[in-house]
């Protein structure tokens, strides 16, 4: 401003004009030179800075924006995985449902069979009786049951193990009903399915093997029971009962040595089901 008033007075002052205008004219052509390049430096750093700027910005934006994806994705990974959870519990829910539904048929079915079983051996029992009786050339020796339950016990899977099976059943059947308190009672009508099946009477197996299940639901022998039942539905084809039986032992008694065979089983069935050779 100093050099423009000075340029300024010396063209209001004569005398002085040329020295003046040129000296003053020199001096505030530097100084503006001067302040265009310091503008000029200041403008450029401007730039540089505004262009840090940018580039930080468009940085921070794509880290924002991949950032946002990866946590959309995971969101959308967890959805999936959880939805297909709730699809398996679901799945499971309803096959443990159906497989109580098929047991309880079985349970109902069974108890009828069971009754029509005790009266034909009720019918039986009278038929032999009558025969006994009929003269010595028919006579049936049977040997009378002792009356100590132990040694009743013995001789029954004496005749058993003699293969007498007939006399082994009649015996076994007489100690269940005898001594239902026993702790052999169970044991017995084991053994009595037992002798049915080496007769392959699978049928009347299983009816003895869900008498044990309903009069002791208490028993040790209760998976192995279950587990026979279902082997011996396996033997008659009817798959839906073997589901039933084998069901009922890998989902309430998984920790017993029949467990995993069971599910073999089970496996087995699932796999050949459309067969009927298998599956009847």
């Amino acid at each position: 401003m100093r050099a423009v008033a000075a340029f300024t007075l010396a063209l209001l002052l004569p005398g002085c004009f040329w020295v003046t205008t040129k000296h003053e004219g020199d001096t505030l052509r530097r100084d503006v030179g001067s302040l265009d390049g310091r503008v000029a430096k200041q403008e450029e750093r401007i730039d540089d800075r505004v262009k840090q700027l940018d580039e930080s910005l468009a940085k921070a934006t794509k880290l924002l924006a991949r950032s946002s994806a990866d946590v959309g994705a995971e969101v959308e990974k967890l959805a999936a995985d959880l939805a297909m959870l709730v699809g398996v519990i679901q799945e499971l829910r309803a096959s443990g449902e159906a497989m109580r539904a098929e047991f309880s048929a079985l349970r109902t079915e069974n108890g009828a069979l069971r009754k029509e079983f005790d009266s034909r051996m009720t019918e039986a029992e009278g038929r032999l009786d009558a025969v006994g009786k009929a003269g010595p050339a028919t006579t049936l020796v049977v040997p009378p049951v002792p009356l100590d339950k132990d040694a009743s016990f013995a001789a029954a899977k004496e005749k058993l193990a003699a293969g007498a099976l007939a006399e082994a059943r009649r015996a076994l059947r007489e100690f269940a009903k005898t001594w239902p308190d026993d702790a052999r009672a169970d044991d017995a009508l084991l053994l009595i399915a037992e002798a049915f099946t080496r007769e392959l009477q699978h049928e009347k197996a299983i009816a003895e093997l869900q008498r044990l299940i309903d009069a002791y639901p208490k028993s040790d022998k209760l998976a192995e029971a279950m587990f026979r039942a279902g082997l011996a539905a396996i033997e008659l084809k009817t798959c839906l009962d073997a589901r039933a039986y084998l069901g009922e032992v890998v989902a309430r008694h998984a920790k017993s040595p029949h467990a995993r065979e069971a599910k073999a089983k089970l496996g087995y069935l699932q796999k050949n089901a459309a067969k009927k050779s298998v599956c009847r």
